[in-house]
């Protein structure tokens, strides 16, 4: 990876790449690799265009004598793009195999089925004599399964290297004894959105493959008796999210049972009862609980910032300070 991002993205930034076609696209990274490559250190040769570009020979327009630069700041340049600019992907594709290798999988890496033609495209790239059979194992890195997704456990099984899933509560309720076995065997698991009552209606254990990893748990609900003896025995756990949140007692309970807990969140139905729920004095004494509002069901699983964000940085703040406020304010 390069040193800094910072020239390469203020570069970018300046730009409307949706607006350019694919050859204008190489062309202008080209130019930014050479700056970097220069601010880097990195040498840069001249040869001939690559051979296994996909323009055809008529219409590229690319100069005959082009910058080969090094393989990891190419990469660094088109994945950087890619990243700050979705929409040019399908035409960075374009540019030659090897960047195709590089940007394809960035559409892949977080999926999210809300429907049989959701369903359907994932089930077609798996068919797909393009790419290799461990395509969506190897790539998907967050599945989102809501209540109106079609073929759930065969697209849990051909995910199956996914680090953060969430599964909606109406699914489970329909077809959980078919995910079950599946679901069981995940094994990279690291953020988890799930409804407790399912999980603990099949009898599951929590030294189950899919657990062994997992850090970031948010039940969905929390109506099952015993579930704060099971999330004590979560061997990785260090951070829980109760998206219906239980009473002053349960919630104690929760906390006395988990020491290896560094955030509880009390994901707060409405302002006004989490200015309710904030104001019990029984809540007070432990500075890992936070109460704030989630702003989607499966916001647990997703990337970037996150009430997880959130709430760590209000544990921190209390530590430093000294406050006993329970309720932390989203941007």
């Amino acid at each position: 990876m390069l040193s800094s991002y910072s020239q390469l993205t203020s570069m970018l930034s300046c730009l409307q790449l949706e607006h350019w076609s694919s050859a204008e696209l190489l062309s202008s990274l080209i130019k930014m690799s050479r700056l970097v490559a220069v601010e880097t250190g990195k040498s840069v040769a001249h040869d001939v265009c690559p051979q296994e570009s996909l323009f055809p020979s008529t219409t590229m327009v690319a100069p005959p004598a082009c910058p080969r630069l090094p393989l990891d700041l190419e990469r660094d340049v088109f994945e950087l793009t890619a990243m700050m600019f979705p929409e040019t992907r399908s035409k960075l594709t374009l540019v030659a195999h090897r960047v195709r290798s590089w940007i394809e999988p960035l559409s892949y890496k977080s999926l999210s089925i809300a429907s049989l033609h959701d369903a359907n495209r994932v089930l077609s790239i798996s068919q797909s004599p393009h790419r290799a059979p461990d395509f969506l194992a190897s790539t998907v890195r967050r599945l989102v399964l809501s209540r109106e997704s079609h073929f759930p456990t065969r697209i849990l099984a051909l995910c199956s290297g996914i680090t953060h899933l969430a599964l909606e509560d109406e699914l489970l309720r329909d077809r959980w004894s078919d995910i079950h076995a599946t679901f069981l065997d995940l094994a990279n698991v690291q953020r988890l959105a799930i409804a407790a009552n399912e999980i603990r209606r099949r009898n599951t254990h929590a030294g189950a493959n899919i657990f062994a990893r997992l850090t970031h748990l948010t039940l969905l609900d929390v109506a099952h008796a015993g579930l704060p003896e099971f999330v004590a025995a979560l061997p990785a756990l260090t951070h829980l999210a109760l998206a219906s949140p239980p009473d002053c007692g349960t919630v104690q309970d929760f906390l006395a049972r988990c020491p290896h807990l560094r955030v509880l969140v009390l994901l707060a139905p409405s302002p006004e009862w989490a200015a309710d729920a904030g104001a019990k004095p029984r809540l007070l004494t432990d500075d890992r609980l936070v109460i704030l509002e989630a702003k989607s069901w499966d916001e647990g699983v997703s990337d970037g910032d996150t009430f997880w964000t959130v709430a760590q940085s209000f544990v921190a703040e209390k530590r430093r300070t000294g406050h006993s406020s329970l309720c932390a304010a989203r941007a």
